[in-house]
């Protein structure tokens, strides 16, 4: 939790004068291209920070869990089953909703579906620009 209120505190105090410094760096008829490039890199170092993270955690649940397998004495083919199912790319199919557990009921009503909003929005341009 602690960890957690010092990352809010670092994130606030870091993103408005980060933000604030590009904006003023350029004149005002660029300032969407920089705003968006600010967040552009704030959202890549995010995902790089995530993957990292994410990597890291799982090396050592590997290397902690490897250890703990051997010193109960379990046999290499069960350490290996386990170790297997506890991977990344054994647990990401897992987790997704597989697609029987969807509703089979569609929406209706104007988002039922974004390519049916698609249309309605090319047929409204069309009238409009006919007039």
């Amino acid at each position: 939790m602690a960890a957690l209120a010092l990352a809010d505190i670092g994130i606030g105090t870091t993103v408005v004068p980060v933000t604030s410094s590009a904006l003023s760096a350029v004149p005002p008829e660029r300032s969407g291209k920089a705003a968006s490039a600010t967040n552009t890199s704030r959202e890549i170092g995010a995902l790089t920070g995530v993957a990292v993270l994410g990597s890291l955690v799982i090396s050592r649940l590997h290397f902690s869990l490897t250890g703990q397998l051997n010193h109960l004495g379990i046999p290499a083919q069960f350490q290996t089953l386990v170790i297997n199912r506890t991977s990344a790319s054994r647990a990401a199919p897992a987790l997704a909703p597989s697609r029987r557990s969807l509703p089979r009921r569609s929406l209706t009503g104007p988002w039922s579906s974004s390519e049916a909003n698609v249309r309605r929005s090319d047929r409204s341009l069309r009238v409009a620009t006919r007039n």
